[in-house]
């Protein structure tokens, strides 16, 4: 499932906006759960953000109000281990962010299928960015 948000009137800063998708990412898989009748074994989130990741994978630093919001959102709904570094030149969110065509969204369909690693095996999935692990909840 894909989705695109404009962002807000005022002025934000991009490390926010990014957050904020975050949870647009965590929210929707509530969704897909809840209307799905299959069993879901394994979930991952990608995102192409190292500044996400880091918060997400932060242990000790506070964080201000607004992202300390959004950081529970996303802990309450996801473990850190579930989410990965997809690198933007392969990340189809970002179609649905450059102002392209329908025609051009339909004839590159990685809008809708995903990056093409995902069709591959698990193990050959590249790590782009290590991150630590987190402990589980």
């Amino acid at each position: 499932m894909g989705k695109a948000k404009f962002a807000p009137l005022r002025e934000i800063s991009i490390p926010r906006l990014e957050l904020t998708a975050a949870v647009v990412s965590v929210k929707l898989r509530a969704i897909i759960r809840e209307e799905i009748d299959l069993p879901v074994q394994r979930v991952y989130f990608w995102t192409d953000s190292t500044s996400v990741l880091k918060c997400i994978n932060n242990e000790s630093k506070r964080f201000q109000t607004f992202e300390s919001n959004l950081l529970t959102i996303i802990h309450s709904e996801s473990y850190p281990k579930e989410w990965g570094y997809v690198n933007r030149d392969v990340n189809p969110a970002d179609d649905g962010s450059k102002g392209l065509k329908l025609d051009a969204l339909l004839k590159n369909d990685r809008w809708i299928r995903g990056p093409q690693f995902l069709w591959k095996d698990e193990n050959s999935w590249a790590k782009m960015v290590e991150i630590p692990e987190f402990r589980e909840k």
